[in-house]
């Protein structure tokens, strides 16, 4: 058995951990590790009361990925909270995505998972507005260099990355789900039409399937495979949600 499959076994079936070796247990850690799943293994173990069947060495692995986890996701509700209120007076459709709409949501698959960043999708009407406000209160370009400045502009289907100088909060601007030159081009209208209100904040969160829709196309289009395995089980967990869960 090779090392993507002791990871593969884990997040299809927890129970078979119970009989893997000290061997296969060290190749499991630092393969999910690499892949950023760690801690949803661990949330996987734990939600079957499987915690106290790994091998003793392992179990301080997955509990502080676990415990990093779980501290990211508090602080990323604070992240949302500070766009939020730099975007207070601007009138536009402000729309959460990805890891930042799971854990507002509260979806089953935020659970474990890290994100550093948040993103959200604008009307390109309204993009220069948002970008002015996020500025007026302390985000800076991450990328000032002329020529990253214009790919992103011309070519990208959103804003250079903006990071806010004194917390460190990073925030993608987006126009559009996919680049406006390439061959899928699906209208954010569209999207934006059928978006979700997210219940006590100014924002929405994308329809159930325009979720798994965006999802799909980060994972198959981003055209940086490092965490390829996390954009499957972020699609997978979509998939098996239930949609009057991120209605309610």
């Amino acid at each position: 058995m090779t090392v993507i499959p002791y990871l593969t076994s884990a997040l299809v079936e927890p129970n078979s951990l119970t009989a893997l070796s000290l061997a296969g247990w060290d190749r499991l850690i630092r393969c999910a590790r690499s892949a950023g799943l760690l801690a949803r293994v661990h949330v996987l173990l734990d939600e079957r009361s499987l915690v106290d069947r790994v091998p003793g060495p392992m179990v301080p692995h997955l509990t502080a990925a676990r415990t990093v986890a779980d501290h990211e996701r508090r602080i990323l509700s604070w992240k949302v909270n500070r766009i939020e209120r730099a975007l207070a007076g601007v009138d536009a459709t402000c729309i959460v995505l990805k890891g930042a709409a799971y854990s507002m949501l509260d979806l089953g698959l935020a659970r474990g998972r890290i994100s550093p960043d948040v993103d959200i999708l604008v009307p390109i009407a309204s993009i220069e507005q948002v970008e002015k406000a996020l500025q007026d209160h302390g985000w800076e370009h991450i990328k000032p260099d002329i020529y990253d400045q214009y790919f992103y502009r011309h070519w990208s289907h959103e804003l250079p990355p903006l990071q806010h100088r004194d917390r460190g909060i990073v925030v993608d601007v987006h126009h559009a789900i996919l680049p406006p030159t390439g061959r899928l081009r699906p209208d954010p209208e569209k999207l934006i039409a059928a978006s979700i209100p997210l219940e006590e904040t100014r924002f929405r969160v994308l329809a159930p399937a325009d979720m798994v829709l965006h999802s799909a196309a980060h994972a198959f289009q981003d055209g940086d495979l490092t965490r390829g395995l996390r954009d499957l089980v972020d699609i997978d967990g979509l998939l098996r949600q239930p949609q009057r869960k991120v209605l309610e």
